[in-house]
């Protein structure tokens, strides 16, 4: 995950899919590792188009933070989720559309991970509002 932090030049794949039969409602998503953050359909992207992901960790709160139902006690809190694409010349920052606990939950686990944490770590400190799968289960905490 280290590889989508600031300095890092890290090309995701778009996916795209429809929410539905109209085009539309076409939808689309990157994938950094286990964590995925839709796109603004309104982007235009299509199926295979690249995009660099950036995600840029600070040590307070991010003006432009991905979950903004977070906590200011969350890790989330201190996380911004950005796309650049053509050559550089468009960026934006991506906010999370769902607003659910889990989700959060899910996002300051990536916070740990981008801190170094280990899994075994993460688990050992057993922290609140945290994300993790064993067996193939998901838990949140």
């Amino acid at each position: 995950m280290q590889r989508y932090l600031p300095g890092e030049d890290t090309k995701v794949t778009v996916e795209t899919y429809r929410k539905g039969t109209h085009e539309e409602f076409t939808s689309a998503t990157v994938a950094c590792g286990q964590f995925i953050f839709a796109i603004p359909s309104s982007l235009g992207f299509r199926n295979n188009d690249r995009v660099f992901v950036k995600l840029d960790l600070r040590e307070s709160e991010h003006a432009n933070k991905y979950t903004t139902h977070s906590r200011p006690d969350d890790p989330a809190s201190r996380l911004g989720v950005s796309i650049v694409w053509d050559n550089g010349e468009r960026q934006m920052w991506l906010k999370a559309s769902r607003r659910c606990l889990k989700h959060i939950k899910r996002i300051n686990t990536l916070v740990d991970i981008l801190e170094g944490f280990s899994y075994q770590q993460r688990r050992a400190f057993a922290l609140p509002r945290r994300y993790y799968m064993e067996n193939q289960k998901h838990y949140y905490t």
